[in-house]
Protein backbone atom coordinates (compact mmCIF):
# COMPACT_ATOMS: atom_id res chain seq x y z
CA UNK A 1 0.00 0.00 0.00
CA UNK A 2 1.17 3.36 -1.20
CA UNK A 3 2.32 5.17 1.78
CA UNK A 4 0.92 9.04 2.10
CA UNK A 5 3.27 11.96 1.74
CA UNK A 6 4.55 13.75 4.53
CA UNK A 7 6.78 16.67 4.95
CA UNK A 8 10.40 16.12 6.38
CA UNK A 9 9.94 16.08 10.11
CA UNK A 10 12.57 19.29 10.14
CA UNK A 11 10.53 21.43 8.02
CA UNK A 12 7.75 21.31 10.22
CA UNK A 13 8.88 23.55 12.87
CA UNK A 14 10.07 26.06 10.37
CA UNK A 15 6.72 25.99 8.86
CA UNK A 16 5.04 26.21 12.19
CA UNK A 17 6.69 29.30 13.46
CA UNK A 18 7.05 31.61 9.94
CA UNK A 19 3.67 33.17 10.45
CA UNK A 20 4.75 33.87 14.12
CA UNK A 21 7.70 35.68 12.97
CA UNK A 22 5.58 37.60 10.34
CA UNK A 23 2.94 38.44 13.08
CA UNK A 24 5.82 39.67 15.41
CA UNK A 25 7.50 41.71 13.62
CA UNK A 26 4.44 43.20 12.32
CA UNK A 27 2.83 43.85 15.55
CA UNK A 28 5.96 45.77 16.57
CA UNK A 29 6.88 47.96 13.02
CA UNK A 30 2.63 48.62 14.15
CA UNK A 31 3.36 49.60 18.05
CA UNK A 32 5.96 51.56 17.03
CA UNK A 33 4.67 53.66 14.52
CA UNK A 34 1.68 54.31 16.80
CA UNK A 35 4.11 55.17 19.65
CA UNK A 36 6.70 57.99 17.06
CA UNK A 37 2.90 59.42 16.41
CA UNK A 38 2.45 60.09 19.72
CA UNK A 39 6.26 61.70 20.02
CA UNK A 40 7.35 58.50 22.32
CA UNK A 41 10.95 57.45 20.57
CA UNK A 42 12.00 56.11 23.74
CA UNK A 43 9.37 53.51 23.82
CA UNK A 44 9.27 53.07 20.05
CA UNK A 45 12.90 52.08 20.28
CA UNK A 46 12.20 49.89 23.48
CA UNK A 47 9.34 47.97 21.71
CA UNK A 48 11.77 47.67 18.06
CA UNK A 49 14.70 46.54 20.04
CA UNK A 50 13.91 43.01 21.22
CA UNK A 51 12.32 42.46 18.42
CA UNK A 52 15.51 43.76 16.06
CA UNK A 53 17.65 41.41 17.75
CA UNK A 54 15.33 38.20 16.90
CA UNK A 55 15.16 39.19 13.59
CA UNK A 56 17.72 41.64 12.02
CA UNK A 57 17.17 41.16 8.74
CA UNK A 58 13.76 42.89 8.63
CA UNK A 59 13.80 46.00 6.79
CA UNK A 60 10.53 47.55 8.29
CA UNK A 61 12.19 46.91 12.01
CA UNK A 62 15.40 48.75 11.11
CA UNK A 63 13.51 51.38 9.28
CA UNK A 64 11.39 52.03 12.27
CA UNK A 65 14.09 52.26 14.09
CA UNK A 66 15.57 54.95 11.88
CA UNK A 67 12.51 56.80 12.33
CA UNK A 68 12.55 56.54 15.90
CA UNK A 69 16.41 58.07 16.09
CA UNK A 70 15.37 61.14 13.71
CA UNK A 71 12.53 61.89 16.26
CA UNK A 72 14.97 61.99 19.12
CA UNK A 73 17.70 63.86 16.97
CA UNK A 74 20.50 61.04 17.13
CA UNK A 75 21.33 60.64 13.51
CA UNK A 76 24.46 59.29 13.49
CA UNK A 77 22.23 56.39 14.90
CA UNK A 78 19.56 57.14 12.32
CA UNK A 79 21.63 56.75 9.38
CA UNK A 80 23.47 53.69 10.42
CA UNK A 81 19.64 51.72 10.58
CA UNK A 82 18.56 53.59 6.87
CA UNK A 83 22.21 52.18 5.95
CA UNK A 84 20.90 48.94 7.05
CA UNK A 85 17.40 49.27 6.29
CA UNK A 86 18.23 50.14 2.23
CA UNK A 87 21.05 47.10 2.40
CA UNK A 88 18.11 44.60 3.51
CA UNK A 89 15.21 45.69 0.91
CA UNK A 90 17.21 48.19 -1.68
CA UNK A 91 13.60 49.26 -3.18
CA UNK A 92 12.70 50.67 0.04
CA UNK A 93 12.23 54.29 -1.36
CA UNK A 94 11.19 56.23 1.33
CA UNK A 95 14.22 55.00 3.62
CA UNK A 96 16.40 56.21 1.02
CA UNK A 97 15.03 59.62 0.68
CA UNK A 98 15.71 59.56 4.64
CA UNK A 99 18.95 58.35 4.18
CA UNK A 100 19.99 61.53 1.27
CA UNK A 101 18.90 64.22 3.57
CA UNK A 102 20.78 62.32 6.53
CA UNK A 103 23.93 62.36 4.64
CA UNK A 104 23.28 66.19 3.63
CA UNK A 105 23.71 67.07 7.01
CA UNK A 106 26.73 65.35 7.39
CA UNK A 107 27.75 67.68 4.51
CA UNK A 108 28.40 64.05 2.15
CA UNK A 109 26.81 65.76 -1.23
CA UNK A 110 27.86 62.98 -3.01
CA UNK A 111 26.81 60.18 -0.76
CA UNK A 112 23.52 61.91 -0.27
CA UNK A 113 23.64 62.75 -4.61
CA UNK A 114 23.86 58.54 -4.96
CA UNK A 115 20.80 57.41 -2.94
CA UNK A 116 18.67 59.68 -4.75
CA UNK A 117 19.86 58.62 -7.82
CA UNK A 118 18.74 55.32 -7.09
CA UNK A 119 15.23 56.36 -6.24
CA UNK A 120 14.81 58.19 -9.49
CA UNK A 121 16.28 55.07 -11.20
CA UNK A 122 13.03 53.33 -10.04
CA UNK A 123 10.78 55.98 -9.61
CA UNK A 124 11.91 58.63 -12.54
CA UNK A 125 8.86 61.01 -11.83
CA UNK A 126 9.90 61.38 -8.00
CA UNK A 127 9.09 64.49 -6.90
CA UNK A 128 10.64 64.29 -3.73
CA UNK A 129 13.82 63.19 -4.70
CA UNK A 130 13.73 65.74 -7.15
CA UNK A 131 13.25 68.16 -5.21
CA UNK A 132 15.81 66.11 -2.64
CA UNK A 133 18.60 66.80 -5.58
CA UNK A 134 17.78 70.67 -6.06
CA UNK A 135 18.53 70.59 -2.36
CA UNK A 136 21.92 69.37 -2.65
CA UNK A 137 23.02 71.61 -4.99
CA UNK A 138 21.89 74.29 -3.62
CA UNK A 139 23.83 73.05 -0.76
CA UNK A 140 27.03 73.11 -3.31
CA UNK A 141 25.99 76.64 -4.22
CA UNK A 142 24.90 75.38 -8.23
CA UNK A 143 21.76 77.63 -7.59
CA UNK A 144 21.24 77.36 -11.18
CA UNK A 145 20.94 73.47 -11.61
CA UNK A 146 19.44 73.47 -8.11
CA UNK A 147 16.56 76.11 -9.87
CA UNK A 148 16.62 73.20 -12.95
CA UNK A 149 15.59 70.46 -10.56
CA UNK A 150 12.97 72.28 -8.64
CA UNK A 151 11.45 72.73 -11.67
CA UNK A 152 11.41 68.98 -12.87
CA UNK A 153 9.47 68.67 -9.27
CA UNK A 154 7.31 71.09 -9.92
CA UNK A 155 5.60 69.13 -12.92
CA UNK A 156 4.83 66.03 -10.64
CA UNK A 157 3.20 69.56 -8.14
CA UNK A 158 1.59 71.71 -10.47
CA UNK A 159 1.45 74.76 -8.58
CA UNK A 160 2.94 73.86 -5.84
CA UNK A 161 3.55 77.14 -3.55
CA UNK A 162 6.69 75.60 -1.60
CA UNK A 163 8.20 74.46 -4.41
CA UNK A 164 7.86 77.80 -6.46
CA UNK A 165 9.45 78.91 -3.22
CA UNK A 166 12.64 77.08 -4.06
CA UNK A 167 12.36 78.14 -7.57
CA UNK A 168 12.38 81.49 -6.53
CA UNK A 169 14.81 81.01 -3.72
CA UNK A 170 17.67 79.42 -6.23
CA UNK A 171 17.38 81.92 -8.77
CA UNK A 172 17.47 84.61 -6.19
CA UNK A 173 20.79 82.79 -4.20
CA UNK A 174 21.84 83.15 -8.13
CA UNK A 175 21.21 86.50 -8.82
CA UNK A 176 23.57 87.37 -5.83
CA UNK A 177 25.89 84.84 -6.38
CA UNK A 178 26.40 87.22 -9.96
CA UNK A 179 26.56 90.15 -8.63
CA UNK A 180 29.60 89.68 -5.87
CA UNK A 181 31.41 88.31 -9.24
CA UNK A 182 30.47 91.18 -10.50
CA UNK A 183 28.31 89.64 -13.39
CA UNK A 184 25.58 92.35 -13.73
CA UNK A 185 23.82 91.07 -16.56
CA UNK A 186 23.60 87.21 -14.80
CA UNK A 187 22.43 89.18 -11.46
CA UNK A 188 19.03 90.68 -13.71
CA UNK A 189 18.54 87.43 -15.55
CA UNK A 190 18.60 85.03 -12.79
CA UNK A 191 16.80 88.27 -10.36
CA UNK A 192 14.25 88.16 -13.32
CA UNK A 193 13.42 84.60 -12.82
CA UNK A 194 13.31 85.36 -9.06
CA UNK A 195 11.22 87.29 -9.47
CA UNK A 196 8.74 85.97 -11.55
CA UNK A 197 8.89 82.37 -9.56
CA UNK A 198 7.93 84.98 -6.41
CA UNK A 199 4.70 86.40 -8.39
CA UNK A 200 3.57 82.81 -9.71
CA UNK A 201 4.01 81.84 -6.09
CA UNK A 202 1.58 84.21 -4.46
CA UNK A 203 -0.81 83.30 -7.63
CA UNK A 204 -0.64 79.98 -5.78
CA UNK A 205 -0.83 81.25 -2.31
CA UNK A 206 -2.00 84.91 -2.35
CA UNK A 207 -1.58 84.42 2.04
CA UNK A 208 1.75 84.06 1.92
CA UNK A 209 2.44 87.37 2.41
CA UNK A 210 6.59 86.70 3.29
CA UNK A 211 6.97 86.40 -0.59
CA UNK A 212 6.09 90.10 -1.45
CA UNK A 213 9.38 91.15 1.01
CA UNK A 214 10.69 88.29 -1.28
CA UNK A 215 9.94 89.92 -4.18
CA UNK A 216 10.86 93.60 -3.11
CA UNK A 217 14.05 92.44 -1.99
CA UNK A 218 14.87 91.21 -5.04
CA UNK A 219 13.24 93.06 -6.74
CA UNK A 220 15.56 96.23 -5.21
CA UNK A 221 19.11 94.52 -5.70
CA UNK A 222 18.04 94.37 -9.36
CA UNK A 223 17.53 97.95 -9.59
CA UNK A 224 14.08 97.35 -10.62
CA UNK A 225 12.41 100.10 -7.85
CA UNK A 226 8.76 100.39 -9.00
CA UNK A 227 8.53 96.40 -8.44
CA UNK A 228 9.92 96.60 -5.48
CA UNK A 229 8.26 99.92 -3.88
CA UNK A 230 4.84 98.11 -4.64
CA UNK A 231 6.08 94.76 -3.29
CA UNK A 232 7.20 95.86 0.10
CA UNK A 233 4.09 98.74 0.27
CA UNK A 234 1.90 95.75 -0.03
CA UNK A 235 4.03 93.82 2.64
CA UNK A 236 4.21 96.76 5.26
CA UNK A 237 0.64 97.06 4.95
CA UNK A 238 -0.29 93.33 6.54
CA UNK A 239 3.27 93.51 8.71
CA UNK A 240 3.64 97.21 9.57
CA UNK A 241 5.94 96.04 12.23
CA UNK A 242 8.98 93.95 9.81
CA UNK A 243 11.59 96.58 10.47
CA UNK A 244 13.96 95.14 7.49
CA UNK A 245 10.92 95.78 5.17
CA UNK A 246 10.44 99.69 6.38
CA UNK A 247 14.31 100.06 5.79
CA UNK A 248 14.45 98.36 1.81
CA UNK A 249 11.55 100.70 1.74
CA UNK A 250 13.23 103.78 2.56
CA UNK A 251 16.16 102.92 0.40
CA UNK A 252 13.55 102.80 -2.54
CA UNK A 253 12.05 105.81 -2.11
CA UNK A 254 15.58 106.96 -2.36
CA UNK A 255 16.47 105.54 -5.10
CA UNK A 256 13.19 106.74 -6.81
CA UNK A 257 14.03 110.45 -5.64
CA UNK A 258 11.58 110.43 -3.47
CA UNK A 259 13.67 112.02 -0.58
CA UNK A 260 10.71 113.51 2.15
CA UNK A 261 9.24 109.83 2.15
CA UNK A 262 12.89 108.01 2.42
CA UNK A 263 13.61 109.99 5.30
CA UNK A 264 10.30 109.61 6.72
CA UNK A 265 11.16 106.05 6.41
CA UNK A 266 14.28 105.54 7.38
CA UNK A 267 13.30 107.53 11.11
CA UNK A 268 10.51 105.14 11.65
CA UNK A 269 13.35 101.88 10.86
CA UNK A 270 15.83 103.50 13.39
CA UNK A 271 12.88 103.90 15.96
CA UNK A 272 11.93 99.85 15.59
CA UNK A 273 15.94 98.47 15.29
CA UNK A 274 18.22 100.93 16.91
CA UNK A 275 18.65 98.32 19.99
CA UNK A 276 18.40 95.64 17.81
CA UNK A 277 22.06 93.93 17.90
CA UNK A 278 21.09 91.50 14.51
CA UNK A 279 20.38 94.96 12.57
CA UNK A 280 23.47 96.77 13.49
CA UNK A 281 24.49 97.11 9.48
CA UNK A 282 21.57 98.33 8.86
CA UNK A 283 21.13 101.05 11.63
CA UNK A 284 24.48 102.76 10.90
CA UNK A 285 23.11 102.80 7.16
CA UNK A 286 20.19 104.52 8.02
CA UNK A 287 21.93 106.84 10.55
CA UNK A 288 24.11 107.57 7.80
CA UNK A 289 21.57 108.55 5.02
CA UNK A 290 19.38 110.05 7.34
CA UNK A 291 21.83 112.97 8.12
CA UNK A 292 22.51 113.22 4.26
CA UNK A 293 18.75 113.38 3.70
CA UNK A 294 18.24 116.13 5.77
CA UNK A 295 21.30 118.30 4.97
CA UNK A 296 20.10 117.60 1.05
CA UNK A 297 16.05 118.67 1.66
CA UNK A 298 17.79 121.35 3.70
CA UNK A 299 19.02 123.27 0.67
CA UNK A 300 15.59 122.57 -1.48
Amino acid sequence: MRRPFRLPLLLLPLLAVAPARADEVDDAVAEAHALLKEGKADEARARLEPVAAAHPESAPVQYALAQAAVLKKDFPRARKHCERTVELNPALLDARLVLAELYRAEKKPKEARKQLEEVLKRDPGNASALQAQGDVDRDLKRYPEAAGWYERALEKKPGSPKVLGLIATAWAEAAQAAAQAGNRKKRDEHGGKAIDAYRKCLEAYPEGVEMLYNLGTVALFCERFDEAGDALEKFLEQRPEEARAVHNLAQVREKQGRDEEALELFRRFLGMAEKDKALRTEVAYARGRIKDLEKKLKKK
